[in-house]
């Protein structure tokens, strides 16, 4: 799939809120302008979900995305719209740490 944004491979395990309720789940990938989730969940293309991502500090950013693409059984693409610039460099500090 073609991104403006680059993502950086990951296991964050986390629960996703979307319109079938709460599940478990795991983002497998993640960047500043979306992620990918793991998860049996059933979303449609265009919906709205919510997620956190766990910080090492404790605290969690709260997210929310749209739907991209779906695959049954696997998971779903989210995209993010306009973040907040402290929320984006939590991203880019949790990318720079799975570098190093």
């Amino acid at each position: 799939m073609l991104r403006d944004q680059k993502r950086f491979a990951c296991s964050i395990e986390t629960q996703v809120g979307c319109l079938s309720g709460t599940s478990e789940a795991r983002i497998s990938d993640l960047g500043t302008g979306g992620c990918r989730i793991d998860s049996e969940a059933r979303v449609r293309t265009g919906e709205t979900v919510s997620f956190y991502i766990p910080l090492p500090s404790g605290r969690s950013i709260s997210l929310m995305g749209t739907v991209a693409y779906v695959r049954e059984g696997e998971g779903f693409g989210v995209t993010f719209g306009e973040l907040p610039m402290e929320t984006k460099m939590q991203i880019l500090n949790l990318m720079k740490a799975s570098e190093g």
